[in-house]
């Protein structure tokens, strides 16, 4: 059985004439949990596609807080501790191999992609090449470069997982606006019908740009000065969140994308809404609808800095250095 894999693998490689060309890449990998400074650049084995993945040429990956976890040691559980481990769990690119069992795909083909969550391998989204499945996939937005696409798979994805039964209409309000997932927050919620505000960090402009109507600075304006009510709350910060259950409306809902673990049992002991963690995971449904409200204009990534791969170190250094976050960090795959 394995034999047979083997061989459908590589004959669905070597149908492209691809095979010979890509044996080595560059991948991102850390070698110890002590966060940024134990990741590396190298060159390693490019990896085989099974007959159900393809392979994927990566323009850009992004940076993410699951990635930083991970990297200082917060998930050993399921990351263990075999090294090197690759980073990296979305990203954009062009397919350069397809398995003798997929469908619906061809050499040459745009795609962006979500991994989610699960066991690391010597290497993930942060290198040159990603073997992956198709339900990690969809096309690719067709109007923005693909580097820039690489900062909205997690954060879109997260977004739709958290507003889970957002009806039009509806008045929500994003904590973290500024950030790269809180900005994504915003337009998918305006995408989906309804009024957005925003607390935001030190500035208000990010979320305004983006849609936000009311911006709220946390410093400043403390949750019992923020008027009205919301059927809504989405916290992408995961800062002090109790204080925030009081702007929900009678049977409003609370989830937070941030692993604010403390704040979620402390509202499970306390009077008051329960707030409740959502991750995302592996959508090609959510990621055709976010590729199309990007090439309609109603959603666009909001970058703050993008890095080479060789400053892939760097940054997730300034990823883990930022007080407050303006927009996502990307890393550049392409030549």
């Amino acid at each position: 059985m394995h034999a047979q894999a083997d061989i459908a693998t590589l004959r669905s490689v070597t149908i492209y004439g691809l095979w010979k060309d890509i044996k080595t890449m560059r991948a991102a990998q850390f070698t110890s949990y002590n966060g940024p400074q134990a990741l590396h650049l190298g060159d390693i084995t490019t990896p085989n596609i099974t007959p159900r993945q393809v392979l994927v040429r990566v323009a850009g990956s992004s940076v993410n807080q699951m990635d930083v976890m991970e990297q200082e040691g917060k998930m050993k559980l399921f990351t263990g501790r075999s090294f090197p481990i690759g980073t990296g769990v979305d990203f954009a690119g062009t397919i350069s191999a397809v398995g003798a069992h997929v469908s619906g795909y061809k050499v040459g083909d745009r795609v962006w992609g979500y991994v989610g969550f699960r066991r690391p391998g010597t290497s993930l989204a942060a290198a040159d090449y990603i073997a992956v499945s198709p339900h990690c996939l969809s096309p690719a937005p067709t109007t923005i470069p693909p580097v820039e696409a690489a900062a909205l798979p997690l954060a879109g994805l997260a977004a739709l997982k958290g507003f889970a039964g957002l009806k039009a209409g509806e008045k929500i309000l994003v904590i973290g606006g500024n950030g790269g997932v809180g900005s994504t927050a915003i337009q998918v919620a305006l995408a989906l019908g309804a009024e957005v505000d925003a607390v935001t960090g030190m500035e208000e402009g990010v979320a305004k740009h983006v849609g936000a109507g009311q911006t709220f600075n946390y410093h400043t304006t403390p949750p019992s000065s923020i008027p009205g009510r919301y059927s809504f709350i989405l916290d992408t910060a995961g800062i002090n969140l109790l204080p925030y259950r009081a702007l929900l409306a009678l049977g409003g809902r609370f989830t937070t994308v941030a692993p604010a673990v403390m704040d979620v049992l402390r509202s499970l002991v306390t009077r008051g809404p329960r707030i409740r963690i959502v991750s995302a995971g592996a959508n090609s449904t959510g990621l055709a609808w976010l590729a199309q409200k990007v090439d309609s204009g109603e959603i666009r990534p909001v970058i703050g800095d993008i890095y080479p791969a060789e400053q892939v170190r760097d940054a997730y250094r300034a990823y883990t250095a930022a007080e407050s976050a303006h927009g996502k960090l990307v890393i550049s795959w392409e030549d």
